[in-house]
């Protein structure tokens, strides 16, 4: 092979060990941050802590406002919100399994299993975290074309979060529609976010630390690549931070709409869940930020260990230096 060839041989496969670094450090990150996400937010709430929750947040949706624009609470510990949690679920399956019967052949069979089942399996994790009272979620639930806002809990297992999942609805419904739908698009949405991480990884990776010392391999758009790697931790760190602001004014609405119509003992449960929910999205973002740093340096340190074996190799095995 010639030394082109074998530099490209290289450099892919630096890429893919910082690849598999980045994957592996963000699958341990995640399990760690789940296994903590919410649980240590409050203990089991008593039987009034549970209808001083309800009653408060009745109020705080009538007195606000929020109630003009449809807002529902589908409470799984009710029979009618676990019924519209189970027919969810029903939907993103059949939903899979109507696809994956539509397939043609047996690669496009392949790609459904591979990706949309995992699809499937997240939305199914969702549900379950809020069957179990481990987490909530703020949603525009669709009903005949028409959006409506509407918080998706257990109420009586995790009555806390609820004025965390009213405030990301007040972030919302004082912007009007542009604003509201940039927000739920792109600050909300983590797919934004996660491509743009892996677009800032790509690049990183196939990014050498210095320039090619041949005037003829130079790529002109290297100093951009060269930015990028050196400040991908950074850069990692910029692309979360909406998703981070977002959580934040969620709470400290929250906050404040809890203040007005909480009493204070139920109060301070609520105080420690957002609290505890800034700190669990903190987390969240500084793990893209590590596992970027750790990506890279796991690519820089194979380039720079084959580069130190090929030295080796032609300062004592080159043919040269033992021929007659």
């Amino acid at each position: 092979m010639n030394d082109n060839t074998v530099q490209n041989l290289n450099t892919a496969c630096a890429a893919g060990v910082g690849l598999g670094t980045y994957v592996y450090s963000n699958v341990r990150g995640y399990s760690f941050i789940s296994k903590h996400l919410w649980i240590k937010a409050d203990k089991k709430p008593s039987p009034q802590d549970i209808f001083e929750y309800r009653q408060a947040v009745q109020k705080a949706i009538h007195s606000e406002g929020f109630d003009k624009f449809g807002l529902k609470i589908l409470d799984c510990s009710k029979p009618e919100g676990m019924r519209l949690l189970q027919e969810y679920e029903k939907k993103c399956i059949d939903s899979y399994n109507e696809k994956l019967n539509k397939a043609k052949n047996g690669f496009s069979k392949y790609l459904i299993k591979k990706f949309d089942k995992a699809k499937l399996q997240r939305r199914i994790n969702y549900l379950y975290l809020i069957k179990e009272g481990r987490n909530a979620f703020a949603i525009q639930r669709t009903i005949n074309d028409k959006k409506y806002p509407t918080i998706l809990i257990n109420m009586e297992k995790f009555p806390s979060a609820v004025f965390h999942e009213l405030g990301h609805h007040k972030n919302h419904r004082k912007l009007g529609n542009i604003a509201d739908s940039f927000l739920y698009g792109v600050l909300r949405n983590k797919k934004y976010m996660q491509r743009s991480l892996w677009g800032i990884l790509l690049v990183s990776l196939f990014t050498n630390k210095k320039r090619n010392k041949n005037p003829n391999k130079t790529n002109p758009l290297y100093p951009v690549g060269k930015f990028i790697k050196d400040h991908c931790a950074l850069l990692a760190g910029l692309v979360c931070l909406p998703l981070l602001a977002e959580e934040t004014m969620a709470s400290v609405n929250g906050q404040i709409l809890g203040k007005k119509y909480l009493p204070k003992q139920q109060l301070k449960s609520m105080t420690k869940t957002h609290i505890n929910s800034f700190l669990s999205y903190a987390k969240y973002s500084g793990m893209f930020c590590v596992s970027m740093f750790l990506a890279n340096m796991a690519r820089d340190g194979y380039i720079f260990a084959i580069s130190k074996a090929q030295d080796l190799k032609s300062k004592y095995f080159d043919s040269k230096k033992f021929a007659h």
